[in-house]
């Protein structure tokens, strides 16, 4: 760029090589910068996104197992008491079939008998 520079004696391709050593100077500043960004990234992803990232793996596997563990424990309990509950419920519905049964009985021996008697008096 240098030699090109002595070298050149038209004013307009002068003019086009000081706007290509501006260009040149904005890019290698440019670039210097992007390099800088780049090399703070990975720093930042070796850092901290890397040791992160397993240690929150690691408390979400953690929480996940735990509540598995509670799971295992409530389950069986659960399924006894569903037992238990529909033996309570088939108990308590049977009973209540058979008092209904009694009753209805006793209702209409009741009303028969009373049929009975008033049919007597009727004639």
């Amino acid at each position: 760029m240098n030699i090109l520079d002595t070298e050149l004696e038209n004013e307009h391709r002068r003019d086009m090589h000081a706007a290509i050593v501006l260009s040149f100077a904005d890019y290698t500043r440019t670039f210097a910068e992007l390099s800088t960004i780049i090399f703070a990234r990975n720093e930042l992803i070796k850092n901290t996104l890397d040791r992160l990232g397993p240690e929150i793996a690691r408390d979400v596997e953690n929480v996940k197992l735990d509540i598995k563990g509670v799971q295992d424990t409530i389950g069986p309990k659960l399924q006894a008491q569903n037992k238990f509950s529909i033996y309570v419920v088939t108990l308590v519905g049977s009973l209540a079939l058979i008092i209904g049964l009694m009753l209805m009985y006793i209702i209409m021996r009741t009303f028969r008998s009373c049929l009975v008697k008033n049919s007597f008096r009727i004639l």
